[in-house]
């Protein structure tokens, strides 16, 4: 989610841009009453609908912790990385990368790994539980495998980026596990135009 405060100092608006799901764009007011968003949602947790007060979802990166993390993987019922895209609104390709960088499967459990202390079975083995926690306030093994990985993913959105047209994952702000470049470029906005050109 992307806000933009937009206007002069006596009024102004805010631009939202959502980008998950299908993605949107909201105008609204100073208050974050909703003016018009490009599509009108209602969800069973918040509405996105004119004259509605708009309700950001989702922690903020600097929420996201081990713990944070430990908490939301045993109140799922999803394996990882569905979890791992609809919880931390990551959506499936940087997931299943996400996966990839801690090297747990993501096919495993969100729940069973709330509570190992160590993790194997990256290579799609599954989960082998060493030791459980017993202490409730204790962070899984997991939760810090995924922590560090979402920290290497936004160290190579924002530092790291060498955007290309990949073999698998089409345009990205760079190359992803197992996946090789058709294309290199200087910038995302670059690769993304020629991208869409191509159809």
């Amino acid at each position: 989610i992307i806000d933009f405060t937009i206007g002069k100092s006596e009024k102004q608006y805010h631009l939202i841009f959502e980008f998950f799901d299908d993605g949107n764009a909201i105008l609204c007011d100073e208050d974050y009453i909703i003016i018009n968003p490009l599509k009108n949602h209602t969800f069973k947790d918040r509405k996105v609908l004119p004259h509605v007060k708009y309700e950001f979802i989702g922690a903020a990166l600097d929420e996201i912790t081990p713990k944070y993390i430990r908490n939301m993987l045993e109140q799922s019922d999803k394996d990882l990385v569905r979890t791992l895209a609809g919880d931390l609104l990551l959506g499936g390709d940087y997931a299943e990368e996400l996966c990839a960088i801690a090297g747990i499967d993501k096919n495993a459990p969100a729940r069973e790994l709330a509570q190992v202390t160590q993790v194997t079975g990256g290579d799609g083995s599954g989960v082998s539980e060493v030791s459980v926690a017993s202490d409730s306030g204790a962070v899984s093994d997991a939760a810090q495998k995924i922590h560090a990985a979402l920290l290497e993913i936004l160290s190579h959105a924002q530092e790291g980026r060498k955007p290309v047209i990949a073999k698998n994952k089409g345009c990205c702000p760079f190359l992803f596990a197992g996946d090789s470049a058709v294309s290199e470029f200087y910038s995302y906005n670059k690769a993304l135009c020629l991208r869409i050109q191509a159809g």
